[in-house]
């Protein structure tokens, strides 16, 4: 009975450790909680939280876990309900043991919702402007702290000790919480004063109010009673605001807070971001130490410093006998040993280390001879060998050279002597683009001394030769490099004959190249003009079903020749691929698929089930495997099979590890002639009675964008084998969320059209005007400048700006979005061109486009576009 009643218990508290393990809250060590107001980048809050975190992490305390939020109510408006329910539902499983609020609206908050968010955790608030004792009474939890007190009356004894002609105050301040409560202080503080009459800005743009202090006489000053954010919603930190007005003003400016000391302020009584932050975390320590947060009592007097800057005390002539003892000034220049008394000292020990270091060497030195004796004897068989070849021989140690051969002077076309007394005239011979080749060799300080390049030189007959370069360390009997030899070869005439075959075998692909789209574009245009033509003779005959069908015709044959411009540009440039992380597997099935219709019993497909993902554009890769497995299928006879297979592999480049997908594509079919596998990636060239020769070599490029390879196998009455290699995602790639359609009513939304081609702005305003749009068009970028401008001043800013790439002679599109912006950051903006490899037309939100519209496009795709944009 006992055993029984022994094993019941045991497991009822092992039930209840579960229970308790499952169900209790997170409790890592001592957590304490920062609310900062503000955000990061803002650099009172930042010099203090540095200091909060600094200060607890040096406390005896140990395992102190530091959650940190930002409020961020200096640049966005968000609603107290939505910060109470964000924050307890992050934290609904995290116990603190002690909360610290920076600033008034952190405060607010913990205030507002004080027996719902943290209920019963003692709070440490800092930085606290208006404090009263009112403000905690009555409160479930307990609150403490550092308020932080501006004293506005000293400032303005200040002022008018060091400054007495003056008798007008511009206090600038702006209307977050923080700023007007530092007003409601200067005006309580003005009342003492009967000789300075102070006068509020706040409601203007940084601009306006530079303006404003430019005109401001010397029986003005400029008080700074914190404005972060201007009329126009700008936000601004406090350097920045300091730095452009001082940029402007000719009057001193004073400040209350010493983060905008050192950027145009002259000083004034400031509170120290440092010293809150400090006084807090004392109060934290204690707290979390196990005194009770109620015996703390709230520190009501700031710890103020009057603070100068020296370079603005000389610049308005103020006499700095007359500043107060206590001050501290910052920029102050100091005795040049005071400064530099370690730097002296030091140079006194090293001299003395020296004095006994060469001591040292002249002990050493018959040593050392024997060694040079050595030398020179090994370096004499040296010589005797290197003046009898044709190839030029140097060593190097460090930036001196001890020896050249002769035949340096004939390859480079310079007495050796020249390079001997400077071995870095060296890049001063070699061709400009070359010389990165060899720069990380010549230099001295690298440690690349194992080289062979081939290297473009300028000789003094004013001819180029190519100098093969060749570089490599010589070590002594331990194993430490102590000389570099370096040999240059002349192999110009083996260079050229190579060049001028390779350049015979461009012209013949240029050659090709150019017949093929001459060729195509003149079947495509002779369909175009027959089909118009045709429609024409339909209008004569009053026949409109002619007239539409015969002119739908002629926008099919337009739609072929946009895809050929298209597989043009493709293999020009590649195409500018749009990547995003996307399996490989699935885009070669829908590849197949494509297929599959015709192909279905002749394509093979075995693809691996672990592949890696892989960084791509899934319409360009798509088309690669497409053009390569139709390729195969067309070669091939009924009874012919095409394989796919896929495998993961990997290689070691640079020292790293690099992963990649390789997919093989074999047909079985008749092979590739020897002379002309070396072609099949030529544009145009195709032994296809109907094809235009433009699959491969397309393929070729896109799979070069994409940092891959792309090779070829054949042999005739043997099959083809391809087989390319795409490199798989070795890190997470966030993608852009693609933004829907929305349906627009075009009604009253005006449009401003810039193309330097007057048939395109004719052609899209007949468009627009039909959908209903408003538009205005000119074929001149200082036009629309001028239109837009002037909608802008006239408060009826145009609802989109469709702008061209490429004007001629004037401005593009892309400097002309730069200029509108400046005076209005929000337009909606519509890029246009029809040289689809040009960055903006891939990626036209980066250059503060909303979309990209391609050259040519149909009145259905310019009307999807502008619905688009309007949302």
């Amino acid at each position: 009975m006992e055993g029984s009643k022994s094993s019941k218990i045991q497991n009822a508290i092992f039930i209840a450790l579960f229970v308790f393990a499952v169900f209790h809250p997170i409790i890592a060590g001592t957590n304490v909680l920062i609310f900062d107001s503000y955000h990061e980048g803002f650099d009172w809050s930042d010099t203090l939280l540095s200091v909060l975190k600094s200060e607890l992490k040096k406390s005896d305390l140990s395992d102190i876990g530091i959650y940190m939020e930002h409020l961020d109510s200096k640049r966005f408006r968000i609603d107290d309900s939505s910060h109470f329910r964000f924050l307890s539902s992050k934290y609904q499983s995290v116990h603190f043991k002690l909360i610290i609020a920076c600033d008034n609206y952190s405060l607010d908050l913990l205030l507002k919702y004080d027996t719902l968010l943290f209920r019963g955790i003692p709070v440490v608030f800092t930085g606290i402007n208006n404090y009263s004792d009112q403000m905690i009474e009555n409160k479930e939890r307990i609150f403490t702290g550092i308020t932080e007190s501006h004293d506005i009356e000293k400032n303005l004894q200040l002022i008018a000790k060091l400054q007495p002609e003056v008798r007008q105050v511009l206090v600038i301040h702006d209307n977050t919480l923080s700023g007007l409560a530092n007003k409601k202080l200067v005006e309580k503080a003005e009342l003492s004063f009967s000789n300075i009459k102070c006068h509020y800005v706040s409601d203007l743009s940084i601009e306006e109010l530079m303006e404003k202090v430019g005109k401001l006489d010397k029986k003005w000053v400029i008080l700074v009673a914190s404005f972060h954010r201007d009329r126009l919603n700008n936000y601004l930190t406090a350097e920045q605001v300091t730095t452009y007005l001082a940029s402007r003003a000719k009057v001193p400016i004073y400040a209350i807070n010493d983060n905008s000391l050192g950027h145009g302020v002259v000083g004034g009584n400031v509170i120290s971001a440092m010293g809150q932050g400090k006084m807090a975390a004392q109060y934290a320590v204690r707290i979390l130490s196990g005194e009770k947060p109620e015996n703390l009592p709230v520190v009501k007097k700031s710890n103020n410093q009057y603070m100068f800057d020296y370079i603005q005390l000389k610049k308005f002539k103020i006499d700095t006998r007359l500043l107060p003892e206590e001050s501290l000034i910052i920029n102050k220049p100091q005795l040049f040993y005071k400064v530099n008394k370690g730097l002296l000292w030091g140079v006194l020990f090293i001299v003395s280390a020296l004095t006994v270091f060469s001591i040292f060497l002249l002990i050493n030195i018959n040593l050392r001879k024997r060694a040079e004796n050595d030398l020179r004897e090994s370096e004499a068989t040296i010589r005797q060998i290197a003046e009898n070849i044709r190839e030029a021989y140097w060593l190097r140690a460090e930036d001196k050279i001890y020896y050249v051969s002769p035949a340096f002077d004939e390859i480079f076309g310079r007495p050796r002597e020249e390079f001997i007394a400077n071995p870095k005239v060296l890049l001063d011979y070699v061709y400009e683009d070359d010389k990165k080749l060899i720069k990380l060799t010549v230099d001295s300080s690298s440690n690349n001394l194992d080289m062979d390049r081939e290297i473009r030189i300028v000789h003094p007959s004013g001819g180029v030769r190519w100098i093969r370069y060749r570089s490599f360390p010589i070590k002594n009997s331990i194993g430490k490099i102590y000389r570099v030899a370096e040999v240059a070869e002349d192999i110009t005439v083996r260079k050229i004959t190579g060049d001028e075959i390779l350049k015979a075998q461009k012209l013949e692909s240029l050659g090709l190249l150019a017949g093929g789209i001459a060729h195509d574009f003149n079947n495509l245009l002779s369909g175009v003009m027959g089909f118009l033509d045709l429609a024409r003779i339909s209008v004569s005959s009053g026949s409109s079903s002619k007239v539409f069908e015969n002119l739908d015709d002629a926008l099919n044959v337009c739609r072929k020749a946009k895809d050929l411009t298209n597989r043009l540009l493709t293999f020009s440039k590649g195409g500018v691929p749009v990547k995003k992380v996307r399996p490989l597997g699935e885009i070669i099935c829908s590849a197949v698929d494509m297929l599959s219709t015709r192909y279905s019993q002749q394509i093979k497909c075995r693809l691996s089930p672990d592949l890696p993902l892989c960084n791509i554009d899934e319409g360009l890769v798509r088309q690669v495997f497409y053009n390569i497995i139709l390729n195969g299928c067309q070669a091939i006879s009924e009874d012919g099979v095409v394989e796919i297979d896929t495998k993961k592999r990997s290689e070691t480049r640079q020292g790293k590890n690099c992963p990649f997908i390789e997919v093989t594509i074999k047909d079985s079919g008749p092979g590739i002639k020897k002379e002309n596998l070396s072609k099949i990636f030529d544009p145009f060239f195709t032994t296809k009675a109907k094809g235009n020769g433009l699959g491969l070599s397309a393929a070729y490029s896109i799979i070069a964008n994409h940092d891959g390879t792309i090779r070829v196998e054949s042999e005739e009455g043997k099959g083809t084998t391809f087989t390319v290699r795409i490199p798989a995602v070795t890190q997470s790639v966030v993608e852009q969320k693609e933004i829907g359609s929305v349906t627009v009513t075009a009604g009253k939304i005006r449009v401003l059209w810039l193309d330097d081609e007057p048939f395109i702005t004719k052609m899209a305003e007949s468009i627009l005007s039909n959908l209903g749009y408003q538009v205005t068009s000119t074929t001149s970028s200082k036009t629309a400048l001028e239109l837009f401008r002037d909608s802008v001043e006239e408060g009826r800013v145009f609802d989109i700006v469709v702008l061209d790439l490429n004007i001629k002679g004037e401005l593009g599109g892309k400097e002309v979005i730069r200029r509108m912006q400046r005076q209005c950051p929000g337009i909606t903006a519509v890029a246009c061109s029809g040289y689809y490899d040009d960055p903006v037309m891939s990626d036209p939100c980066r250059y503060g486009f909303r979309c990209a519209l391609k050259k040519p496009y149909t009145s259905e795709e310019l009307h999807s576009a502008l619905q688009m944009v309007l949302r």
